[in-house]
């Protein structure tokens, strides 16, 4: 079995880890341990297996993606009706 560190629990780190912790090397698992420097990230990866604060910012940029997104098409869908009346 292989013993990883992965210092950073950011996008990358977290994303390593899970990658390195589900390859298997002759069907053995590898021991992953991601370091964070924020305590609340890891009481909520530790408790959770989330990061809570992260997840939070990834919804509400994705609210904002679809509220930006449903604005545009609202508008261009108005633009498109109005130069077909004309």
């Amino acid at each position: 079995m292989s013993r990883i560190a992965i210092i950073g629990a950011g996008a990358w780190g977290t994303g390593l880890a899970i990658v390195l912790g589900r390859n298997r090397t002759h069907h053995v698992p590898h021991n992953v341990r991601l370091w964070a420097n924020e305590p609340e990230v890891t009481e909520s990866i530790a408790r959770n297996r989330i990061c809570e604060a992260k997840l939070k910012f990834l919804l509400a940029l994705l609210l904002l993606i679809v509220l930006i997104g449903g604005s545009a098409a609202a508008w261009m869908w108005w633009e498109f009706r109005a130069s077909s009346r004309s």
